[in-house]
């Protein structure tokens, strides 16, 4: 059941990284350290892979608190 809703998370974000207009999106950690100005480029089941300041980074799903883009907030 918990890799259900991670699959349909992971759905979700993943139209709403593709359909972002600005291309830029706000990670706020569970730790509060907020990442502004992102650019999501892939999601699998454990990570994420953004960009941020011109370079990829990775980072865990489990540190993720949400994701807000210009038309959505995913909260996890």
């Amino acid at each position: 059941m918990k890799s259900f809703f991670l699959l349909i998370f992971l759905l979700i974000v993943s139209a709403v990284s593709f359909s972002q207009t600005s291309g830029k999106s706000k990670i706020v950690l569970k730790d509060k350290t907020v990442l502004n100005n992102v650019k999501i480029w892939n999601i699998y089941s454990n990570k994420i892979e953004y960009e941020e300041k011109e370079s990829l980074h990775d980072l865990l799903t489990e540190r993720i608190a949400s994701i807000e883009t210009d038309t959505a907030v995913l909260s996890f």
